[in-house]
């Protein structure tokens, strides 16, 4: 863990207790999102989540009508056009990511079912996901 790691997580610990609440750290550092004992120390201090700018893509297009699938294909372009991996470990990361974005359900919210979900056209100005259906199991 470098400098820049040990600062993050030191700001994200004071804001936790600070404010009193969770903190969610985005990184683009695939190997302190993994970390074992970096995940570990964050659960053990209550400090909140750590997810990458990937996750957090998916999140976006899970819940926001309006963010369509050729907006996170272009967002993960250009993510792999400035986040440098080795060659190899680029491959599989672009792989995972565009196999997780191929297999999404649009709600996030539930395993998939018939009821009404993002995966239908939007109507109105309706531009986020509104509660589960009765029954959905989270």
């Amino acid at each position: 863990m470098d400098e820049g790691d040990k600062r993050c997580l030191g700001t994200a610990l004071y804001l936790s207790r600070r404010e009193g609440r969770d903190v969610l750290l985005i990184t683009d550092d695939f190997r302190l999102a993994e970390d074992e004992k970096t995940l570990a120390f964050f659960g053990e201090q209550g400090i909140g989540r750590i997810v990458t700018s990937l996750d957090l893509m998916l999140h976006f297009y899970s819940t926001i009508r309006r963010i369509g699938k050729e907006h996170v294909e272009a967002a993960f372009q250009d993510f792999f056009s400035v986040v440098r991996f080795r060659e190899q470990k680029q491959v599989e990361t672009r792989r995972k990511y565009q196999g997780l974005l191929e297999d999404r359900c649009r709600t996030g919210l539930c395993p998939p079912c018939e009821t009404q979900c993002l995966s239908t056209p939007p109507t109105g100005s309706e531009s986020a996901v509104s509660a589960p259906p009765p029954g959905a199991v989270i």
